[in-house]
């Protein structure tokens, strides 16, 4: 299993600085995270030659996630839905001038409108999905969905995921085991080894996104990887904004898996 790290790391470094911090701590690849003030969707050529050019000499793999914020392709609003849409396609051109092979995205978001017209917002999701899976395959990027814990999220749940790969057909998983456990942590953990394509999420609960943490349950979300998941999958992120605890986490999973 290849192990890579989050560029959130530490969001004052460089996308340079942090392809150097992979390779001295001996990290398979850097997952780039579209946000600002580290690289943005209006990036130059020059300098992703430059990104491209420096991986490529330490030995570091690339892949990318897609601004995930506020972006949303479930919206009612088709100037906010066509918007999320085209800065999803602006990422996949990114992934491919950057030789990623493969782009994380959020899914969509049911805020107060979309919640009013459910239907209607799951068919435009899978209409603007459907279009951005046409774009993806033309520049040979897989298209990985990453669940969230939150009440709005469209995919939250393996469920969620398998629907949406029923509906659409080539669209694949990213599994965020720290999400999947912020909303199963009180159940019986069941066997997950359908639900992973080739690549796995792992960070401080409750969102490695997000400030504050809660370590004591770290070592439980450790646990629940391990029990959830029967077959590895061939790549696994560790994401955190704190630079400290990337090698902690690390070192964790060596005991635990």
């Amino acid at each position: 299993m290849e192990i890579g790290i989050s560029s959130i790391l530490n969001l004052k470094k460089s996308i340079s600085d942090i392809l150097s911090y992979a390779k001295i701590n001996g990290f398979d690849f850097v997952n780039i995270f579209l946000v600002e003030p580290q690289i943005s969707l209006k990036i130059s050529y020059r300098q992703i030659n430059k990104i491209k050019h420096e991986a490529s000499k330490l030995g570091i793999g690339i892949n990318l996630k897609s601004p995930s914020f506020t972006q949303n392709i479930a919206s009612l609003d088709d100037e906010i839905g066509e918007l999320a849409l085209r800065q999803l396609i602006k990422s996949i051109e990114i992934a491919h001038l950057l030789d990623s092979d493969t782009l994380i995205i959020r899914a969509g978001m049911l805020f107060y409108p979309e919640r009013l017209n459910v239907n209607e917002a799951i068919r435009r999701t899978n209409r603007r999905l459907s279009s951005l899976l046409h774009y993806s395959e033309e520049y040979n990027v897989k298209i990985l969905v990453e669940n969230y814990p939150y009440e709005f999220d469209l995919v939250r749940t393996v469920s969620d995921a398998e629907a949406l790969r029923k509906s659409l057909g080539n669209v694949h998983f990213a599994m965020n085991v720290t999400h999947l456990y912020a909303l199963m942590k009180h159940s019986e953990p069941k066997i997950l080894s359908k639900a992973i394509s080739d690549l796995a999420i792992i960070g401080p609960p409750p969102s490695p996104y997000h400030l504050p943490y809660n370590l004591h349950e770290l070592v439980d979300v450790l646990r629940f990887f391990r029990k959830t998941v029967r077959n590895s999958p061939k790549k696994l992120i560790i994401a955190t904004v704190r630079e400290d605890l990337v090698m902690r986490i690390r070192n964790m999973l060596c005991d635990v898996l």
